[in-house]
């Protein structure tokens, strides 16, 4: 295990050679395997995005609303997956960031292992709350808050840790 910990990168660069649907099930499977605070399994989500229009459409008004005319915040990573929770109590939404943050490592860990390259774009994330991509296109409940969203697929680039 500490040897895929140590191997794990962000990766920014990928082929267009898709993930097959086990690998992407393991990486689900390690997300749900991440400690929840208080237990609340019930709350959180997460949403995967394959279709390109919508990708697209999400890049688009990223590059947009951070001024920016070329900006792919996915990389040309074909694959999305937002992690959101019901919107919690005030005082319990740092629980909800943790439970997310070790969602998305856990989908790291096992992406790394697997020898695919992912990366947490937190930047996407921010616009993510803020945009106005119709929630049924997303499928992602009007009720939940976006708390991280992460991208995977082959890598350009060896994802071993080893990039001399």
């Amino acid at each position: 295990m500490l040897e895929t910990i140590m191997k794990r990168r962000s990766i920014r660069s990928y082929t267009g050679e898709s993930i097959s649907n086990e690998e992407l099930d393991i990486i689900i499977k390690a997300a749900n395997a991440s400690p929840v605070g208080l237990g609340m399994f019930e709350t959180m989500h997460l949403t995967v995005i394959k279709n390109k229009e919508l990708l697209k459409e999400i890049e688009d008004k990223a590059a947009k609303a951070f001024h920016k005319e070329d900006y792919h915040p996915f990389y040309g990573a074909p694959i999305l997956i937002v992690v959101s929770s019901q919107k919690p109590m005030e005082r319990m939404e740092n629980v909800v960031y943790s439970n997310a943050a070790g969602m998305v490592e856990n989908m790291a860990l096992a992406a790394t292992s697997l020898g695919i390259g992912c990366c947490h774009i937190w930047g996407a994330t921010a616009f993510f709350c803020r945009m106005s991509v119709k929630t049924a296109r997303t499928r992602i409940h009007r009720r939940y808050k976006r708390y991280g969203t992460w991208i995977c697929n082959r890598a350009r680039c060896a994802c071993n840790g080893d990039f001399t």
